[in-house]
């Protein structure tokens, strides 16, 4: 037999269940949907909402840190390649989407360390 809640324990009750509530609302609402931005095409939010676009915006971020010409063309062909890699015709397997961002993050940073003045 449960006993009887004191007003506080059934107040305390109320609030958690109504806490508990409002999470399952807000975990069932539809958070994980694509980057969507009118007049910009599907595929560009598609590769920039992607994990190669977080990592060319890193690449291109660390790339103020250094200065000269080959360096910014290595490292802008780099984080396109890690940006758009995806898009070109490799062979499927298990590394076809991870290999061109690994290639641009490769090119990236050897323009970092070789190319600097």
């Amino acid at each position: 037999m449960i006993p009887s809640l004191t007003p506080t324990r059934r107040n305390a009750l109320e609030t958690g269940q109504r806490v508990v509530a409002r999470l399952k609302r807000f975990t069932s609402m539809e958070l994980n949907r694509p980057l969507r931005i009118q007049f910009v095409p599907d595929e560009l939010c598609d590769a920039v909402g992607s994990i190669g676009g977080a990592v060319a915006g890193i690449l291109l971020l660390l790339s103020v840190l250094f200065e000269g010409r080959w360096l910014g063309l290595a490292v802008v062909t780099g984080a396109a390649l890690a940006l758009l890699g995806r898009y070109l015709p490799l062979p499927a397997g298990p590394t076809q989407s991870i290999a061109p961002i690994g290639a641009g993050a490769a090119i990236a940073v050897f323009g970092m360390f070789a190319l600097r003045r």
